[in-house]
């Protein structure tokens, strides 16, 4: 039995509408709202749910915010709307905007009307100016001044809103004074330190040296000490010193490594190397080209025996919401807290074999997958599921007794339990990156990957900085949209409940997400742990 993906000269063709492999047949009902005062309920309530994400009805969940904080909502500013991920997920944002009340300022027009304001009054400076470049620099000097009239504008209507209203801007506009949005919950996907962080190589450093650490501790449900060293594998940086301790690894421990460049995305600079005596930096250094430095790659275990589904291999892209809070009233105290959404399974088009030199069967992302041309575009809905479709696959499978030998409930109870357990541990480990101290509170969403093996160990993959906002397949539509009203609702309201120094816990307006790390109460992350880690 292969499933909905019938195998055609090694490819997919698309999955049935009404197939019973992947998709529930009849669908699980929608699970209760956790629509209730903060701290009402608490986490492991929600492992009784029937499916792991449903449809984020924006009205209904921010309605109960409506009422606990009235009137403490004001502006909404897009002051860079052409920025990609407010552009991508335009729809979804604004409709949450829609629904919580804010007042939406078009800034992109305040900027324009003041633009053609100081265009009128130096028509005739540029009329008059004697070269094409004096006619540039007044221009450029009149977007300038519309830029700073525009910020200055801005700036002057946040201040004239009360003390307790809390703005959303997506995006600080050019020029304007981070010292002018005390009252403002921001989102700034642009953050130098976490692109320290995101970078493969620096993340393992910081891991490694989080476990050196003393200070908090984590546990598992055996009483053992939880470190990265559960959920990652084999890193080394064959361009720096520890060489001769990296060819002595690869030589106890042969098998196929990855070499992937350290800040890369999209499948870009991705290797193979199979580890076999006598191994040599030289050898490395032939797999990647003789022009590329080694220092920009990492080298990395490759799964080599994955939890397959439908005979070809998955991963799953999660989504990590951080949020800083800070208090005009309290300028030394800083919240700091970290949501974990399931987010979408992606699956590779092409049946799994280990000897395989086609990067489609190896790597699962978009990118890669779309090198199948035509091909893809016929089973390009069957390479991302949802994880209730990964749910729904692998308890038929195991009912049948012909499919992966998971526990009854496995993808509910324990892997997307791990997964936010380690979604938190990586939020708390590189808090000082991910965390903002600009003023106000900010918000960033990050897109770790993390793959699943034979022997059901859960193991992160990368940390994506800027996670792609593509939607190509339905799956992405849909997980995306969902995923996006849900975050500005949480993030609005944890700001809101932070700056009344009430705790940021069960959020009303949380569906999809659940709390992985918060720094009230350090203790969400060690009850995951223990709750989910033998």
């Amino acid at each position: 039995m292969t499933g909905p993906h019938e195998e055609d000269s090694g490819g997919l063709v698309m999955r049935p509408a009404n197939s019973d492999a992947i998709l529930p047949t009849p669908p699980p009902p929608l699970p209760q709202s956790k629509l209730t005062t903060a701290g009402d309920k608490a986490m492991e309530e929600a492992d009784g749910r029937k499916v792991l994400t449903s449809p984020y009805l924006a009205e209904a969940c921010c309605s109960r915010l409506l009422n606990q904080f009235s009137g403490r909502l004001g502006l909404f500013v897009a002051g860079r709307p052409r920025n990609y991920a407010f552009r991508a997920n335009r729809n979804a944002i604004m409709e949450t905007v829609s629904h919580l009340g804010y007042r939406v300022l078009d800034y992109s027009s305040l900027r324009e009307n003041l633009q053609l304001q100081l265009d009128n009054g130096d028509l005739e400076k540029t009329e008059a100016a004697a070269t094409e470049t004096e006619a540039a620099a007044t221009e450029a000097a009149a977007t300038e001044a519309a830029a700073e009239a525009a910020a200055a504008s801005l700036a002057s209507k946040i201040s004239s809103l009360p003390e307790t209203t809390l703005s959303l801007v997506f995006l600080k506009p050019q020029k304007l004074d981070w010292n002018c949005l005390g009252n403002c919950l921001i989102f700034e996907p642009y953050h130098q330190p976490s692109l320290f962080a995101s970078d493969k190589w620096n993340m393992a450093r910081i891991l490694s040296r989080k476990a050196g650490q003393s200070g908090l501790k984590f546990f598992d449900a055996s009483g053992a000490e939880f470190n990265y060293r559960r959920f990652t594998m084999y890193t080394a940086n064959p361009g720096l010193g520890g060489r001769q301790q990296l060819i002595r690894h690869l030589d106890a421990n042969p098998g196929v490594y990855v070499l992937k460049r350290t800040n890369s995305s999209q499948g870009i600079g991705i290797h193979m190397y199979r580890a076999q005596q006598p191994n040599s930096i030289d050898l490395l250094q032939r797999c990647i080209g003789q022009k590329a430095r080694l220092q920009r790659y990492v080298l990395q275990k490759y799964i080599e025996r994955p939890l397959l589904v439908d005979k070809r291999k998955f991963d799953l892209r999660v989504y990590l919401l951080v949020l800083s809070c800070s208090c005009p009233g309290r300028p030394g105290d800083r919240g700091y807290f970290a949501f974990c959404h399931p987010g979408y399974v992606k699956v590779s088009s092409r049946a799994y074999a280990g000897d395989s030199r086609d990067p489609r069967v190896h790597f699962t992302n978009q990118w890669v997958q779309r090198r199948g041309g035509r091909q893809y575009e016929c089973v390009k809905e069957a390479t991302t599921w949802l994880p209730d479709e990964l749910d729904a696959y692998l308890e038929r499978r195991r009912r049948n007794g012909n499919g992966p030998a998971v526990p009854e409930g496995w993808c509910r109870q324990k892997l997307y339990r791990q997964v936010a357990a380690i979604a938190g541990y990586l939020a708390w480990s590189c808090r000082p990156y991910l965390a903002s101290r600009r003023p106000g509170c900010v918000f960033r969403i990050y897109g770790p990957d993390l793959i699943v093996d034979e022997d059901l160990r859960v193991s992160l993959l990368e940390f994506n900085c800027f996670p792609c906002y593509a939607k190509n397949t339905m799956a992405l539509s849909t997980s995306l949209g969902s995923m996006w009203r849900e975050a500005v609702a949480i993030a609005t309201e944890a700001s809101l409940r932070y700056r009344d120094g009430l705790p940021v816990a069960a959020p009303t307006t949380a569906r999809n997400f659940c709390q992985v790390f918060s720094s009230q109460n350090p203790a969400v992350l060690g009850k995951l742990i223990s709750s989910c880690f033998p």
